[in-house]
């Protein structure tokens, strides 16, 4: 058991895309400090960034909690649902489940830049924080729903894509893609015109947005990685069952599949202040003639 596990360990510190994926980060991150000049505008506003994260999702739990619990249901019910009837049937009512709570984390995400609105609400350098609390530019979410929902798979898709076969380029259209879902959620734009928008807004800045964001998302993407991780470690030890059986499933490993599941989301939400805080300290000044 001991060498079983040990050897799940190391093939994970070795995995060979898991450690091209990060070396791409890294690689990035230094080349962004490497060539960063003076004169460009700094994105981070040092530990009050993580702090403003924090808060602005604690808040968003907070407000969306019913929400936040439907998720965790539904996750824990897609675990279950593998046991519940023949193979292909389960895993239908398995996929099915997740795609529910995946919908319902967009609106997690949407109630998280609302809060992210507010927490960096000093940033703004033409408004004040109850100007922001009171006119904040966030649509309805029944409006942004399609378009976040597509815009993310949009992303998910050329990200994954990019990252089997091209692992550094992967790492630029996620800098390049940043700002996609935070433009659905308070400009309200369209799939396409939110992708174009974020690569035209983060290209002006993209050296500073790379030393900002990049550290973030390699920290933020070890965690789906870990859980899996943790999930792996454990399943020589994990027999596989046809059918459900309390007396012979291992709750410990049930949790563990669960939290995996939901580690996905939990990336996604925690990146979502980050790039509400690039989008404060970037967008164009409004036009005082208009």
């Amino acid at each position: 058991m001991i060498d079983t596990f040990l050897m799940c360990l190391m093939e994970f510190l070795f995995s060979y895309w898991s450690v091209l994926l990060y070396q791409a980060v890294l690689a990035v991150y230094i080349i962004s400090l490497a060539v960063e000049k003076a004169t460009d505008t700094p994105i981070s506003d040092g530990w009050l960034d993580s702090l403003g994260a924090i808060k602005s999702v604690s808040r968003a739990f907070k407000a969306d909690w019913l929400v936040l619990l439907w998720i965790i249901v539904l996750t824990a019910l897609a675990e279950f649902a593998k046991y519940w009837f023949e193979e292909t049937v389960s895993s239908l009512v398995s996929i099915i489940f997740l795609i529910a709570a995946s919908l319902l984390s967009l609106r997690i995400y949407w109630q998280i830049v609302k809060q992210s609105l507010l927490c960096f609400s000093n940033f703004s350098s033409h408004q004040t924080g109850a100007d922001i609390a009171n006119t904040a530019p966030l649509k309805s979410f029944s409006k942004t729903l399609f378009p976040l929902f597509m815009v993310s798979m949009i992303i998910g898709t050329i990200e994954t894509i990019g990252f089997v076969f091209m692992i550094i380029p992967a790492v630029l259209f996620n800098v390049y893609f940043a700002l996609a879902e935070v433009l659905v959620c308070l400009q309200g734009k369209d799939i396409l015109e939110s992708l174009g928008e974020s690569v035209a807004m983060t290209r002006k800045h993209f050296i500073p947005i790379c030393n900002y964001y990049l550290p973030v998302l390699l920290v933020v993407s070890l965690i789906p990685s870990l859980l899996s991780t943790t999930v792996s470690l454990h399943e020589f030890n994990q027999p596989q069952l046809s059918v459900y059986d309390p007396a012979e499933y291992w709750v410990p490993e049930y949790l563990l599949e669960c939290l995996s599941n939901l580690a996905g989301n939990l990336s996604f939400w925690l990146i979502a202040p980050f790039a509400v805080r690039i989008y404060l300290k970037i967008k164009p000044e409004p036009d005082p003639d208009l």
